[in-house]
């Protein structure tokens, strides 16, 4: 093996180690899932830096239904209105009342006007958007750290 290629090897080591160090100030996920509900949700969420290395690495982002809790330390980013079940979900509440099951019930059936159609088409294009410009950064972070 030659010298830079193995100066270059241990770079990417010293920055898994750093990377993986008890620094306090890490907020990175690596190796972790990050939840989301919507574009909007996914925009605040990667709107925040880890101080320690500036680019946040979030792992895996995984969108979870708006019934489904996110990170406690995500959730002052959701945008969603107060759902029962996810209040349930998260610990915050007791067990739904029977009424506020079958509303949450009915909830699930969508509304599949032409109006809903093109929103949620809007939406998922934006959360598309946002999902590459995350994994542009983070190719670019990771090769920095390789340099």
């Amino acid at each position: 093996m030659d010298l830079p290629n193995l100066r270059k090897r241990v770079r990417a080591l010293e920055a898994i180690a750093f990377r993986t160090s008890a620094n306090k100030d890490c907020t990175c996920r690596s190796g972790r899932k990050t939840y989301y509900h919507t574009a909007a949700d996914l925009e605040q969420i990667m709107s925040v830096r880890c101080s320690a290395h500036g680019f946040r690495d979030q792992g895996d982002l995984l969108w979870v239904p708006p019934g489904t809790p996110i990170l406690p330390e995500d959730r002052h980013l959701c945008s969603c209105p107060s759902c029962p079940t996810r209040d349930w979900l998260a610990g915050n509440r007791e067990p739904l009342t029977k009424q506020e099951q079958e509303n949450e019930c009915g909830s699930w059936e969508p509304e599949l006007t032409a109006r809903r159609r093109e929103k949620l088409r809007i939406d998922q294009a934006r959360e598309e958007a946002l999902l590459q410009t995350y994994f542009r950064m983070k190719r670019r972070h990771h090769a920095e750290l390789q340099r």
